[in-house]
């Protein structure tokens, strides 16, 4: 009897071959090797985690100062600019002070020229105002001289001659030079050289015409007319009481 073949095929719960031995090792490698990859792997994660954080709040906070620093600079700026704009500003409402001031000092000195150039007169209804505060004074006679072709002067005289004629004054022919303006029918005038309007009197009848030349140069210096009055060389009894009255060119 021939004894039994030896059976090769392998037993039908016999375990597959595995990655990892009976040894402890995986791939090739130990297991504490393995270990140890997963320990430092967790740990670069990790590590990796931290920095990625750590740069973010760098970044972050770069980020922070480096937007203040530039609201900083920004304000210093928005500073320097309002700044500029109240000096600008204040420039500008000197400018138009000054420009103002220039302006009204123009007008004024305008009006004063039209003032100079417009003629001397009285405004008729001033003319009876001025004789009733002249009646006081009723029957002083008076002479006047004009300077030689001013007609503006000779206007003036005319009105002048009228506040007195209206206060019951009395005109008397010129008898203060050799050259005289006639007037046909009326007193004659005579031709001198003045500036302004000159009330003049013999010293030696101050008492009587000194109130009288006063009270007339106030009154035509308060219509706006340079007037002065004061005693004049005596040129005889003849001419001692009368008031002397120079419309002269006007100043």
């Amino acid at each position: 009897m021939m004894p039994n073949a030896t059976d090769q095929t392998a037993p039908a719960n016999t375990p597959k071959a595995s990655n990892k031995d009976a040894g402890g090792r995986m791939w090739g490698w130990p297991l504490e090797f393995w270990d140890k990859v997963v320990f430092w792997a967790l740990v670069v994660t990790a590590l990796a985690g931290a920095l990625s954080v750590t740069t973010g709040f760098a970044a972050g906070l770069l980020a922070y100062w480096t937007g203040g620093i530039e609201k900083m600079e920004f304000d210093k700026k928005l500073r320097a600019s309002n700044l500029e704009i109240e000096v600008a500003r204040a420039s500008a409402a000197e400018a138009n002070k000054i420009a103002a001031e220039a302006t009204e000092r123009a007008n004024n000195a305008a009006l004063e020229l039209a003032k100079y150039r417009a003629p001397r007169r009285i405004a008729e209804s001033q003319i009876e105002k001025l004789a009733s505060k002249l009646l006081a004074f009723g029957g002083i006679e008076f002479e006047i001289g004009v300077p030689n072709g001013n007609r503006e002067a000779e206007i003036l005289a005319e009105q002048i001659e009228r506040v007195l004629l209206a206060a019951a004054w009395k005109p008397v022919d010129w008898k203060g030079g050799v050259l005289l303006m006639g007037r046909g029918d009326r007193n004659k005038w005579g031709y001198i050289s003045a500036n302004g309007i000159v009330i003049l009197f013999d010293p030696s009848e101050k008492t009587l015409l000194e109130k009288p030349a006063e009270t007339l140069a106030a009154l035509l210096a308060k219509e706006g007319f340079a007037s002065v009055f004061g005693p004049r060389e005596s040129e005889g009894a003849d001419r001692e009481r009368i008031l002397r009255v120079l419309v002269g060119q006007k100043t």
